[in-house]
């Protein structure tokens, strides 16, 4: 197992909000610790390394300035949060970038995949034993532990007996949020395989399906369909295969639309009483659960144009009720803490990633509507995974991309002409 193994495995965990690494910030510092160390005495830091940081991070301390004393009349706390979204998580993202280089998509995949493999493993055994895998799981169970009894996580995989009994939550902390490592991991190893399908394709999609979740469907809706296109399937044969099979999906399937109408009703029976059940929550303890749709409307109510430019990272103690509030839509959480100015700077630097591996607009149109449909249904852009494409696309060269796993196919490539050979009879 390498080192870039190790920092890959660790870094997704941080990520992962479902274990105890996710929750102590002293797990991140000594990661953080280690990862500069490492780097400093490999010499694997460049100065173009810190002029890049250096420039990001002066051009969002302008940003939350001008924010902060200019736009938004906040105490001095939310400005010193920005801060430390800063120093803390942009600065993680950034060190495991320069750490990986060229390498860090292939890892994330690697490890994305091996977890995956441990997924669908415990998700079965989950179905056929529930009781043996909580029994395990809280043999070894590691903080936090929550005030679910049917929770239980034991770093690489989650079970919930009491809201997600049937459904895969893998090394997250619900399907739903696993489901969208999964989609943006199986992206990544198509980048980097040349978009081949193989049997590591296959148990991405089966550890997918075991989500049951509407968003990673969606999401991997649009990866097949990028597949597609980037393999030559034709435009018009993929619309007439396609838009059949989605009316059939969206009617039969019952986490597709009757799902999305469902959540619909649901927001809108609480969002039009959401002050009553805030005081209730606030009495009584726990949040107020909104889903995709209420977290935009709620947003909106409470911040309006203030969304285009932001709030502050911690904008859920800037009213009373923002604070009694669970939201689940990912997208407008990055615009309450960044800004929609800050979401389009995201979505560009990811853009710039892919653009160097993928070079047509079409693709980068799929690739983009991807990370905002993921968005949308998890609160996952602020996640230090997502964070890195910050900084990823600097250390991507298509030239020298995955070096290694090219070289180790060339072996093998090699290893196999020569048995073929020596076992070629003589004439």
């Amino acid at each position: 197992m390498s080192i870039s193994y190790i920092f890959a495995f660790l870094f997704l965990m941080i990520s992962s909000k479902g274990n105890f690494t996710a929750y102590f910030d002293i797990c991140l510092y000594i990661v953080d610790l280690f990862m500069l160390y490492y780097g400093f005495s490999r010499r694997i830091f460049k100065a173009s390394d810190l002029r890049m940081f250096s420039k990001f991070a002066v051009v969002f301390l302008i940003f939350i300035t001008l924010r902060f004393f200019i736009l938004n009349s906040l105490p001095y706390h939310f400005f010193f949060s920005d801060i430390f979204f800063l120093v803390r998580w942009a600065f993680f993202s950034f060190v495991f970038c320069a750490i990986m280089r060229e390498n860090t998509l292939y890892y994330l995949a690697k490890v994305t995949l091996d977890l995956a493999y441990l997924s669908i493993f415990f998700f079965f055994l989950q179905l056929i034993n529930p009781a043996t895998v909580k029994f395990v799981g809280q043999l070894i169970s590691l903080p936090p532990r929550t005030s679910n009894p049917g929770y239980t996580n034991f770093l690489l995989f989650t079970f919930d007996t009491v809201n997600h009994p049937l459904r895969n939550s893998g090394f997250s902390w619900e399907p739903g949020a696993y489901g969208c490592f999964l989609d943006i991991g199986l992206l990544y190893y198509l980048l980097v395989t040349g978009f081949k399908f193989n049997r590591d394709v296959l148990i991405y999609v089966i550890a997918i399906a075991t989500t049951q979740s509407t968003t990673t469907y969606i999401g991997l809706l649009i990866i097949v369909i990028l597949y597609a296109r980037v393999n030559g399937l034709k435009t018009s044969t993929m619309l007439l295969v396609l838009i059949p099979s989605l009316a059939v999906c969206a009617v039969a399937l019952p986490f597709m639309f009757a799902k999305i109408g469902r959540v619909w009703d649901e927001d809108q029976a609480i969002i039009y009483k959401i002050e009553e059940l805030g005081d209730w929550y606030l009495r009584n303890g726990g949040e107020v659960p909104l889903n995709r749709f209420g977290s935009i409307i709620y947003l909106w109510r409470e911040f309006h144009w203030s969304l285009l430019w932001g709030i502050s990272n911690g904008y859920q103690d800037a009213t009373k009720l923002a604070n009694m509030v669970n939201l689940s839509n990912g997208d407008f959480d990055f615009m309450a803490k960044y800004g929609f100015v800050g979401l389009v700077f995201f979505m560009y630097r990811y853009l710039q990633l892919i653009k160097k591996l993928l070079f047509k607009n079409e693709y980068l149109f799929y690739c983009g509507l991807l990370m905002l449909t993921l968005g949308f249904g998890e609160p996952i852009l602020s996640f230090t995974n997502q964070l890195c494409l910050l900084f990823l696309f600097k250390y991507t060269d298509p030239a020298k991309f995955f070096r290694e796993q090219q070289i180790a196919e060339q072996e093998a490539l090699e290893e196999h002409t020569e048995v073929e050979v020596i076992a070629e009879p003589a004439n």
